[in-house]
């Protein structure tokens, strides 16, 4: 999913997964980038948040509530 902002910037949330020979780890990527002159993705920063409802409920419920900071 992306939401585009601003003049040329987006935010992205998506489900990755990560593959090894011996593993593989799912997990949610948020990214914040921008778009060129010709409408090419530029990513500038992401981070990456473990499939676990404890995380990801802290981070949704914090978020929401941010308006109250």
């Amino acid at each position: 999913e992306r939401v585009k902002h601003g003049k040329n910037k987006f935010i992205e949330i998506a489900k990755k997964k990560a593959v090894t020979e011996d593993n593989q780890n799912e997990f949610i990527s948020l990214a914040i980038g921008w778009f060129d002159n010709e409408g090419q993705k530029h990513y500038k920063n992401s981070i990456a948040l473990p499939i676990d409802t404890s995380v990801l409920e802290f981070v949704s419920q914090t978020i929401k509530n941010s308006e109250k900071w």
